[in-house]
């Protein structure tokens, strides 16, 4: 699962907000320590050079001889340790030359020494400073916890500030979720948003107006066409009627008559579902109609091109069989899809056949790339072996159909073997 925006913004407030300060620490720890450095320098050897001058004047002032280092000692206790504070002493003092040292201590921390000479006595002088720098630690410590806290506060504050922006980018996404075309309802950023909300609301509220105009002129154009087709379809209707019961008729011409009605009627059925789907309608009111039967009257329109073709058409549907589906919309669907095998189909054999609620119509053509199968539900696509046959639109109105009815339709293909195009949908069996 991605983390959200208001996650990674706070993130990035925190990880800034760290370097950042990270940086600053660390500078001045170095600058800090250059200081102390100096300063307990400066102040180790001014105090021995007033020791030494004073031991000039005053001989019997030098401190007592200590064996182990080698020279007159004097422990000078550090900041906050009392008069009488000693430290256990390194053996190193014995080897140290004049000047000023830092060694480590017996008992853990490092020492400050002073080493100067008097004459020919040498005079050593030990400073512990370590609760001064256990102080100093601790104060570091301090600091570490305060950057803690202000990395904390840079994440929640980064986390509110993009929360408080989310919100209205949420309102907005909502509202525009709730458009529907032809609504004149208008997006309200809210008085209190951001100018960049409102600019971006009113960009989609305008890509929404030009959007509805197309639909809209979508649903005319449909509309029109369709309202237009419906009369010289029921002139054609009409006159099939008339001629099944002329009685001149032979048995020839009387089966091309039948052929024309029923291809009139499909277009008739194909102008009402055209329309309905511009509209956007649900589900059209479902009757139960033998799958077997329609299969085989979609075919029938399709004899005299399999006749031609020497193609045969394999039917494996159990003749009790029914689904629950608008007769329209059920014959859209098995025309687009047996059409399509019957024009890609290169040997002799078309199977339709239905497994559990599955109906597959397979062709042994010469299939299809793998990659354009994704696209062949979009409208207006055409495969490269088209040949200029179709305008690329019945597959999409297939999807459409089925969508509307909660069916499933998917086509698995392999170059050189064949198509075959499963359709899933709610089959009773009485």
């Amino acid at each position: 699962m991605r983390p959200s925006l208001r996650l990674k913004a706070a993130l990035g407030f925190a990880a800034a907000t760290l370097a950042l300060l990270a940086v600053q620490a660390a500078g001045m720890r170095h600058w800090a320590a250059d200081l102390e450095g100096r300063l307990l320098g400066a102040l180790v050897t001014g105090d021995m050079h007033s020791a030494l001058h004073w031991y000039q004047a005053d001989p019997a002032a030098l401190p007592p001889f200590n064996p182990q280092a080698g020279a007159h000692l004097v422990q000078e206790p550090g900041p906050d340790s009392g008069a009488a504070a000693k430290v256990a002493l390194p053996e190193t003092l014995r080897g140290l030359p004049p000047g000023i040292h830092e060694v480590p201590s017996v008992d853990g921390g490092a020492l400050h020494v002073a080493v100067g000479k008097l004459g020919t006595e040498r005079v050593i002088r030990v400073y512990d400073f370590r609760q001064y720098e256990d102080g100093l630690g601790a104060l570091w410590q301090r600091a570490a916890l305060a950057i803690a806290a202000l990395v904390l506060a840079a994440g929640l504050l980064g986390y509110w500030c993009v929360g408080l922006v989310g919100r209205q980018v949420r309102d907005l996404g909502r509202q525009v979720a709730a458009l529907r075309t032809g609504s004149t309802r208008r997006i309200a950023p809210g008085s209190a948003a951001e100018p960049e909300v409102i600019e971006l609301a009113a960009t989609v509220e305008a890509y929404h107006h030009r959007m509805q105009a197309m639909v809209e002129r979508e649903r005319a154009f449909t509309g029109n066409v369709s309202h237009e087709l419906r009369t010289p379809l029921t002139a054609i209707l009409t006159t099939c009627e008339l001629l099944e019961i002329d009685k001149s008729l032979g048995p020839a011409a009387r089966q091309r008559v039948e052929k024309i009605e029923r291809a009139a009627r499909h277009m008739h059925a194909l102008t009402h579902t055209l329309l309905s789907l511009a509209r956007e309608d649900g589900p059209r009111a479902a009757t139960a109609i033998a799958l077997r039967g329609a299969v085989n009257e979609v075919l029938d329109l399709h004899a005299d091109t399999l006749q031609r073709r020497q193609l045969l058409a394999h039917v494996e549907v159990a003749p009790e069989a029914r689904v629950l589906a608008d007769p329209s919309d059920l014959h859209i669907v098995l025309s687009n899809l047996l059409d399509n095998a019957v024009r890609h189909a290169s040997h002799s054999r078309i199977d339709v056949m239905l497994e559990g609620d599955e109906l597959r119509i397979r062709d042994q053509g010469c299939g299809i790339d793998p990659a354009a199968l994704p696209y062949l539900f979009e409208r207006h696509y055409r495969g490269a072996a088209e040949d200029g046959q179709g305008a690329g639109i019945g597959l999409h109105i297939v999807k459409q159909i089925c969508d509307r009815n909660r069916w499933e339709v998917r086509v698995d293909s392999e170059v050189g073997v064949g198509t075959c195009v499963r359709l899933r949908m709610p089959v009773h069996r009485s």
